[in-house]
């Protein structure tokens, strides 16, 4: 075998193997009482194209306190919304959701085209009430500015 045709096979099954990786959307669910972080939105009513920031609540409460002090603010561009509702059968469980801090490393991973992720999509799910959910399609992500 010449070195052309390994290094065809090689590449080949190189190809095939990072293509046929299924990737899972990842879910993070909007806690308005954490203790990491503050949430605000660019309007009033979050809708197609609205951005929701993530701010770490500890640096935020310091800002408010003295003046010109930096806060990490993560941006986010929301591109679909959809009511959805998770019940007994259809639970939470089931879906690959992440924490505050897994977002702030991996958020922005598919703006890079280098760099190696393993999510397909970023969803924010907002509870409402019982087993209802709002669920944000995160479009794009602008980290800590």
């Amino acid at each position: 075998m010449n070195v052309t045709k390994f290094f065809s096979i090689v590449f080949l099954f190189s190809s095939f193997l990072a293509f046929s990786q299924n990737k899972i959307d990842a879910y993070f669910i909007l806690d308005t009482k954490n203790e990491e972080y503050i949430i605000s939105y660019g309007s009033d009513k979050v809708a197609k194209g609205t951005v929701i920031y993530l701010q770490n609540r500890k640096q935020y409460l310091n800002s408010q306190k003295k003046k010109h002090v930096w806060v990490n603010v993560s941006t986010f561009l929301i591109s679909e919304i959809d009511t959805i509702y998770y019940s007994k059968n259809n639970s939470l469980k089931y879906l690959f959701l992440v924490d505050y801090s897994w977002v702030l490393r991996n958020a922005w991973k598919p703006l890079c085209n280098t760099c190696p992720y393993d999510f397909k999509n970023i969803y924010f799910l907002k509870h409402i009430k019982d087993c209802k959910y709002i669920k944000y399609k995160v479009e794009e992500v602008v980290t800590e500015y």
